[in-house]
């Protein structure tokens, strides 16, 4: 290694920028799907392992609980008051559907995050997804279930 750095001069630097440039196939998104309501209901995650969603219990891979309450009410109403306060940039809000971002810590990547609310159901419906990248090492499932937790807490539900 010590030859090779003599004769091309590879400092870390070069190093990172070279293997930035060469991992750059492994950040782009395979046509992941849009965040957006299709016929009132959040779409389902794409093939990859970096997106987790509430609406599709046969996905195994992809599925989360949705947040259900009887006082599911209340529960949105605190959401949507906490989103900013945990970290989350509210992007597009109406009365039953919420988009937000997130940025990962480390290397500032963009995730969509979704809620859907459901009175009649007695739920929130949740989906969370990496813009980029093929797996999010469970990042979106823990984003979820942190603010599913908060919720809970901040409301004093079980």
């Amino acid at each position: 290694m010590l030859f090779v750095n003599k004769i091309f001069k590879i400092t870390p630097q070069l190093l990172l920028i070279g293997g930035l440039m060469l991992s750059k196939s492994l950040f782009a998104s395979d046509k992941q799907t849009s965040p957006g309501l299709n016929l009132g209901e959040l779409n389902p995650c794409g093939a990859k392992p970096n997106c987790v969603c509430s609406v599709d219990a046969n996905d195994k891979d992809h599925f989360i609980a949705p947040i259900e309450n009887e006082k599911i009410d209340q529960l949105w109403s605190q959401l949507k008051q906490n989103l900013k306060l945990w970290g989350l940039n509210v992007v597009e809000e109406t009365d039953n559907y919420i988009h937000a971002t997130a940025q990962t810590r480390i290397l500032k990547f963009t995730d969509d995050v979704e809620f859907l609310y459901q009175p009649e159901k007695k739920q929130i419906q949740m989906r969370s997804a990496s813009r980029v990248g093929y797996s999010d090492l469970g990042a979106n499932r823990k984003r979820l279930e942190d603010i599913r937790f908060k919720l809970h807490q901040s409301t004093n539900f079980k």
